[in-house]
């Protein structure tokens, strides 16, 4: 049925018919397994130009400011990869007393020095995240490595979070530099 205006009389019912973006939450039975928690591997460019012009120190502290604003309560997870001429991982399990880096040369076979420990629950390891966001600044604050692996990175932190899937947040100054796979 339409009204006068030749729009139809059950559109402020229907949400599909006044609204760009519709979600509707399938129950169980559609599901083959549970729900995955959600995952963010943020890959941030540390190379000299990155550090020089304020990405690292801008994106650090965003991050930090929006880090209760990730969707996914209590399950959310979060890994951070870095690069410049290497890529270099951070394991942030809530059992160590400060967060360590693991650095990775082989830009040709990318791989996890630890699979497990990479990906981590952001409520249990809130400290190591932002003791690692509040460092990472000052560790590459005198690089002068003007190298940017930019495609070894994003292998990487694929590979970090193929098992859950997840969102990968890249932030790079510019042009890569390294040798880039197509």
């Amino acid at each position: 049925d339409l009204d006068e205006h030749g729009v139809r009389r059950d559109v402020a019912e229907r949400p599909e018919l006044s609204s760009g973006v519709v979600e509707f939450v399938a129950p169980a039975e559609y599901m083959v397994r549970p729900p995955q928690p959600p995952a963010y591997v943020f890959v941030l460019d540390v190379s000299a130009r990155a550090v020089q012009c304020g990405l690292v120190t801008e994106v650090c502290q965003t991050i930090l400011a929006n880090l209760d604003k990730l969707p996914g309560g209590q399950r959310t997870q979060v890994g951070v990869v870095t690069y410049d001429a290497s890529y270099h991982f951070y394991n942030l399990k809530s059992s160590l007393s400060e967060p360590q880096m693991l650095c990775v040369p082989d830009l040709d076979e990318p791989f996890l020095p630890l699979p497990s420990e990479l990906l981590v629950n952001l409520q249990d390891s809130r400290e190591q995240v932002e003791a690692l966001l509040n460092k990472i600044p000052a560790m590459f604050a005198n690089t002068t490595n003007p190298d940017s692996c930019l495609m070894p990175a994003i292998q990487a932190g694929t590979a970090l979070m193929q098992h859950i899937g997840g969102k990968l947040l890249i932030f790079q100054i510019g042009r890569a530099s390294c040798r880039e796979r197509v």
